[in-house]
């Protein structure tokens, strides 16, 4: 996974990093779930990213563009 997908984060920090954006009832969901459901509503592309066994992998700038669209407006989330 190394190859184009320079950035990489284990489930459970994204999880815990962005849990307290959003609203309870999606604060229960498991890490992996969790991660795939943000991935997907914001609608990055599937050649953008890839899921591992214990990790989300970014192509180059993607977890920033990720990362900033998480910290931007907590509103977003609900």
């Amino acid at each position: 996974m190394e190859h184009g997908f320079p950035s990489r984060a284990p489930f459970a920090e994204l999880h815990n990093m962005y849990k307290a954006y959003l609203p309870a009832k999606l604060q229960t969901l498991t890490p992996k779930v969790f991660c795939q459901a943000i991935v997907h509503s914001f609608g990055l592309s599937d050649k953008d990213y890839k899921f591992g066994v214990t990790r989300v992998f970014f192509r180059p700038g993607k977890y920033s563009e990720f990362d900033t669209i998480m910290k931007s407006d907590p509103e977003n989330l609900k």
